[in-house]
């Protein structure tokens, strides 16, 4: 194939490679080049000749040319997707759909244990106030549970399987400080428990516990207190009985 003419020539070499940023300066002036089909490739084959009076670095056009066009093609593609909004809105919510969610449930079962715990104590004051005026002369454990139930049952399931009640009499105000914690090895400790009533003008101390199971099984780390994934609800009260008649 004949080669073509000169200027035909340089304003090929100048289309293929004069405009990319980078490539060996070229001396297009002369004819030196012969460009075919074959494309690139020919081109660095058939300039072998010219190599030692040219230096390597004009040789290296070809490479660099590739290497250029694939950094462009991801930097373009790297721009099309920085300012492209399509699908914001979606892949937002995604990001934040599981803190938004996990802080929702920690939410509502903080409020609703908490709700739990308030009952409880009204529970506790209500039932002690009674025992206090002697509108309550009498207690053993079935009818303490009881009263303490139909006083919960608003929050808690049917015969409220959680609830564990503690009431005992004291000479002083003092003896009730020693009874032991009510929490042993991360759980509630109920060996001791009893439910016995003092007389008039006599110091009693009821304890009402519950456990509060929790509903949401990734938040149970955070709010139990006790084993079995549930949180111990305490309510205590310390009185003396007024001077009622027996």
């Amino acid at each position: 194939m004949a080669a073509p003419a000169a200027p035909a020539r340089n304003r090929l070499l100048q289309h293929e490679y004069g405009r990319a940023p980078g490539y060996a300066a070229v001396n297009l002036s002369k004819p030196i080049l012969t460009i075919g089909k074959t494309g690139p490739q020919w081109f660095r084959a058939k300039v072998s000749d010219d190599e030692k009076r040219m230096g390597k670095k004009a040789m290296s056009a070809v490479p660099q040319h590739n290497s250029l066009r694939k950094r462009g093609l991801f930097a373009g593609l790297l721009r099309r997707f920085i300012v492209d909004a399509r699908g914001v809105t979606a892949i937002e919510f995604a990001v934040l759909a599981l803190p938004f969610s996990l802080m929702l449930f920690v939410i509502l079962e903080s409020c609703i244990s908490f709700a739990g715990s308030q009952v409880l104590a009204n529970a506790a004051d209500d039932i002690a106030r009674r025992m206090r005026t002697g509108q309550e002369k009498t207690m053993d454990k079935e009818k303490l549970q009881n009263l303490v139930c139909a006083e919960i049952k608003i929050i808690v399931a049917n015969d409220c399987p959680g609830l564990y009640v503690d009431l005992r009499t004291f000479t002083t105000f003092s003896g009730a400080t020693t009874v032991k914690k009510y929490m042993l090895s991360d759980d509630l400790d109920n060996n001791d428990f009893r439910v016995e009533l003092g007389g008039p003008q006599t110091i009693n101390m009821l304890r009402l516990y519950y456990k509060w199971p929790i509903f949401t099984d990734n938040i149970i780390g955070l709010l139990q207190n006790g084993k079995e994934g549930k949180t111990v609800h305490f309510a205590a009260v310390i009185w003396r009985n007024e001077p009622f008649n027996n």
